[in-house]
């Protein structure tokens, strides 16, 4: 920050050349430009981990079985000693430490300073102008969720059209359902994260169906093996497969 109006007295020295006010202007925007990125951003320096804990799955509209599937994210700061973070937080279930690198410190210094300049959208706001742009339809228990500030990324997409029929009396669902996925302006779904986590959430809430992206099937099956998981998992690829598998449990929920 010094750097940056230590020309000021130089600019009011030589105001009359141009060409050298020009260029010292330059070279404080510079500056300036720089102190900007790095001072605000100290706190992504100490950032150690990033953990993944346990999060109530919600389900939004009331009887309809869907429940949506997320995780808790703690960011952890100027502790590596995983033993005494699980002490700080034993009243909480983690289940996953993942490791900044200086990679994701950079990252996300530029991706803040680009949100600053509106020219950053994050996986919560890219996943309501998806689902609006899908749904096309204004509903209020939709727009109450995607109005919250408290929300991070774009996994509850699938659930939100999914409950978006419901709501509409275009889908009956009597299935209690985990579902997590991104929904994307074409009705497709891709892959999300925390796939292991959400899966264990599921089982301890007693949810015997999991409809999740067809890209993230291998790693679900690696970690139902791993904790002897007793979950079905509905893979499915976009969101009317995802309509199919409800409409089919509750044909057979029937029988």
């Amino acid at each position: 920050m010094l750097c940056s109006v230590l020309p000021i007295p130089v600019l009011f020295i030589f105001r009359k050349n141009r060409k050298l006010v020009n260029k010292l202007l330059i070279i404080m925007f510079v500056f300036i430009f720089l102190a900007l990125f790095e001072l605000p951003l100290t706190q992504f320096e100490g950032h150690r981990y990033n953990v993944i804990g346990y999060r109530d799955p919600e389900v939004i509209l009331q009887d309809s079985g869907i429940h949506i599937m997320a995780v808790s994210i703690i960011n952890i700061y100027f502790s590596d000693d995983e033993k005494e973070i699980r002490e700080n937080y034993r009243d909480e279930d983690l289940y996953s430490f993942i490791k900044i690198t200086n990679k994701d410190v950079y990252m996300s210094k530029l991706n803040w300073f680009r949100s600053v300049l509106g020219l950053y959208k994050s996986e919560f706001d890219r996943m309501r102008e998806n689902v609006f742009h899908y749904l096309g339809d204004d509903i209020e228990v939709i727009n109450e969720f995607l109005q919250r500030e408290d929300m991070e990324g774009d996994s509850a997409g699938l659930a939100l059209g999914v409950i978006a029929q419901i709501d509409k009396g275009e889908l009956e669902n009597g299935v209690q359902v985990g579902i997590t996925g991104t929904l994307e302006k074409d009705g497709v779904t891709k892959r999300v994260s925390a796939i292991e986590e959400k899966l264990m959430i599921a089982e301890k809430n007693d949810l015997a169906h999991f409809i999740l992206p067809q890209e993230n099937l291998a790693e679900a099956e690696e970690a139902k093996e791993k904790h002897l998981l007793k979950i079905e998992l509905h893979p499915v690829c976009h969101i009317n497969e995802a309509i199919d598998v409800i409409n089919q449990l509750n044909n057979k929920d029937k029988l």
